[in-house]
């Protein structure tokens, strides 16, 4: 585990043998992927979700379900509010890989 994941090990997804097909489902051009079953575990079971979403943020996800939102849901998300989580994220793992994210810093 790396230095700022260890909230994973509460995360509801752990306790599901195959996750993948729930959080990265795997899509066809022009046919949105059914992601309500992650929705939901992420909503109503998850007690890291918050944590999991600034994750995803601060670590520049780009697939799958994290914190209860698609890539395209943290796509919309102004610039403002994930520089804000990403610098907040550093701030409090100070010591995690950082890579050169929203201005390089």
């Amino acid at each position: 585990m790396a230095l700022d994941d260890g909230w994973m090990i509460k995360a509801a997804c752990r306790n599901y043998d195959d996750t993948d097909p729930i959080f990265f489902p795997l899509t066809t051009k022009g046919v949105a992927p059914d992601i309500s079953e992650a929705k939901r575990i992420c909503f109503n079971e998850c007690p890291v979700r918050k944590t999991c979403l600034v994750y995803a943020i601060a670590h520049r996800e780009t697939r799958g379900v994290w914190g209860g939102l698609s890539d395209v849901e943290r796509k919309a998300i102004p610039r403002l509010v994930k520089r804000q989580y990403t610098e907040t994220w550093f701030r409090l793992h100070p010591f995690a890989k950082r890579r050169a994210v929203y201005g390089g810093r």
